[in-house]
């Protein structure tokens, strides 16, 4: 079910429409939405061999996606 008011599908996850949603609600402030300032951003890690990889992408995407999924949840927004 979809409690915040942005798209959302199980189908695909945006995962850059998410993070500019919780920075326009407050929750963060970020000069890019680039993976690597999520990444920094929310602490998630990647091995450096793993960097700019598709597996090792797509891995610390899903991490930055649960990070923010988290914080939606604390903050009453929902995911």
């Amino acid at each position: 079910e979809n409690h915040m008011r942005i798209p959302y599908s199980y189908r695909n996850l945006d995962t850059m429409g998410i993070a500019l949603f919780l920075q326009d609600c407050g929750y963060f402030t970020l000069e890019n939405m680039k993976l690597d300032s999520l990444v920094e951003h929310f602490n998630c890690e990647i091995a450096e061999k793993d960097r700019h990889t598709a597996l090792g992408d797509a891995l610390v995407t899903r991490d930055v996606h649960l990070a923010m999924r988290e914080l939606a949840q604390q903050s009453g927004l929902g995911l």
